[in-house]
C-alpha cells in the first residue's frame, strides 16, 4: 500500500498512486477548500483566487492580485515532516503582502494558532480534522 501504485490521484484518474499518498492528496484538497473558505470570508476584496492543486506551480493558493499566497496541508501533526516549518519558509518567498499556512490536523480548533507563527506569516488551523 505504501509502496505499490493500488491507488490514484483524485483529479486524475490516469495517475497513479500509491494509497497512503491518495489519502494525502485527497486530505490536502480538502483542507485547501476549508481554506478558501475562510478567505472568501476574510478576505473577500482579493478574490479571485487560484487554487493550484497537486503538482502545479505556485503557492497552493493565490489571490489574482497577487497580494495574497497561501500553503495548506492536512497531516497528523504540524510539526510532521517540518511540514509547517517548510510551508512558512515556502510562503515567505513569495512576494505576496499577505502569507498565510492552513492546515488541517487533530487536536487543533478552528481557528488562527498566534504560538505557530513566525515572520508575519498567519496560521489557521481548519475544520475537518476529526476526519484524520
Amino acid at each position: 500500500m505504501k509502496f505499490g501504485g493500488i491507488g490514484f490521484d483524485p483529479l486524475d484518474s490516469n495517475r497513479g498512486l500509491n494509497l497512503i499518498e491518495q489519502i494525502n492528496q485527497s486530505f490536502t484538497y480538502l483542507a485547501s477548500f476549508y481554506a478558501l473558505e475562510i478567505l472568501f470570508t476574510e478576505y473577500p476584496e482579493l478574490a479571485p483566487f487560484k487554487l493550484n492543486l497537486g503538482t502545479t506551480a505556485g503557492s497552493d493558493i493565490e489571490s489574482e492580485c497577487g497580494g495574497l499566497a497561501a500553503e495548506v496541508f492536512a497531516a497528523v501533526a504540524p510539526t510532521s515532516n517540518q511540514k509547517l516549518k517548510k510551508d512558512i519558509s515556502k510562503v515567505l518567498e513569495t512576494n505576496a503582502r499577505l502569507k498565510f499556512v492552513f492546515f488541517m490536523c487533530p487536536n487543533f480548533e478552528l481557528g488562527r494558532q498566534p504560538k505557530l507563527e513566525r515572520e508575519g506569516v498567519t496560521v489557521w488551523a481548519l475544520k475537518g480534522a476529526n476526519l484524520l
